[in-house]
């Protein structure tokens, strides 16, 4: 490469070979001035062609880059020999990492959606979905829930056990709209009827999503205050309070109960329900008083609200 003293070497020659190349009498004749505007020239001359070997430089450099790239994509380098490191660009650090150099290597920026070829960096490979679950066949409609097994778990468990005695069903809901497992959205029912709303909030109990449940019972007796089945659902919202260990709203809703539909048929469950709310409250003494009532006023209640009644009086250790 050519180094500056080269340069400046080739600009005296000039500067001399044009002193000398003049006549000795036109040398004579010569003006100071005339020398100082042609050595100005000479000067300029000397920086453009300077600029211009300096590009030549970096461009010949860019070029050996290009080749050397080309060879290593193409497999043109020997194996076992490690390419040569390109001269370095004036004007810029020698240890400043360069991508176009190492492409693989870690930190080397890659278009997204593509992975390096590097061994140990590149992007990882998505894992694979999780299956499914497989759905488990819906509750049938009208099936009984077991009353039992709910009273002996309250306050501690909201699931539903098997065996045992069955709460008999509302009177024949047809159909509700029931949603796959797990899924927390409320649908709507088939129609505008009380009776397809009633069903719908019905199936959430039995799909045990005690939160739609609450809200769709809740949805009903404001539409429906005085349906013939508004005596159901409010008992079946405060089922689903229950359920869902809201003790204090579920008392009041089975209070409600005991008040606004006084000959519905579910009214031994409801005191049932409110004795076992209590006791979840801690309030021991309403708790057994509201047990007891259960045999004075309904003497020929089923066997299993019966033996219901005698086992959480048992649990909460109530006298008498």
């Amino acid at each position: 490469m050519m180094t500056r003293s080269v340069q400046f070497s080739l600009a005296a020659a000039a500067l001399a070979a044009g002193l000398l190349g003049a006549p000795a009498t036109s040398f004579a004749q010569t003006s100071e001035s005339d020398l100082v505007v042609r050595l100005d020239q000479l000067q300029n001359d000397l920086r453009r062609l300077t600029g211009q070997i300096e590009q030549l430089e970096y461009r010949n450099q860019r070029l050996e880059l290009i080749v050397r790239q080309l060879q290593e994509e193409r497999g043109g380098a020997r194996p076992g020999t490690a390419p040569a490191a390109p001269a370095p660009v004036p004007g810029r650090r020698s240890d400043v990492f360069d991508p176009n150099v190492a492409p693989n290597a870690p930190g080397a920026p890659h278009n997204l959606g593509t992975a390096s070829t590097n061994t140990g960096g590149g992007y990882p490979a998505p894992p694979a979905p999780i299956p499914a679950p497989p759905p488990t066949a819906p509750a049938q409609v009208g099936a009984p829930l077991d009353l039992n097994a709910m009273s002996a778990n309250a306050g501690n468990d909201t699931t539903v056990a098997s065996g045992g005695a069955n709460l008999p069903p509302p009177q024949q809901p047809r159909n509700p709209n029931m949603a796959a497992p797990g899924q927390q959205l409320a649908t709507l029912p088939p129609s505008a009827s009380p009776r397809d709303e009633f069903d719908l909030a019905y199936g959430y109990v039995l799909r045990k999503d005690y939160s739609l449940a609450e809200q769709a019972f809740q949805d009903f007796l404001r539409k429906h205050p005085n349906d013939r089945m508004a005596g159901e659902a409010q008992f079946w919202l405060g089922e689903s309070l229950f359920q869902s260990k809201n003790y204090q709203s579920a008392a009041e809703a089975f209070v409600t109960m005991t008040k606004k539909y006084p000959q519905n048929p579910k009214q031994p469950d409801t005191l049932l329900r409110l004795g076992e709310s209590l006791a979840a409250l801690r309030q021991k003494d309403l708790a057994c008083v509201t047990l007891a009532e259960i045999a004075k006023k309904y003497p020929h209640a089923a066997a299993n609200v019966k033996a219901a009644v005698e086992r959480e009086q048992k649990r909460v250790h109530c006298s008498g």
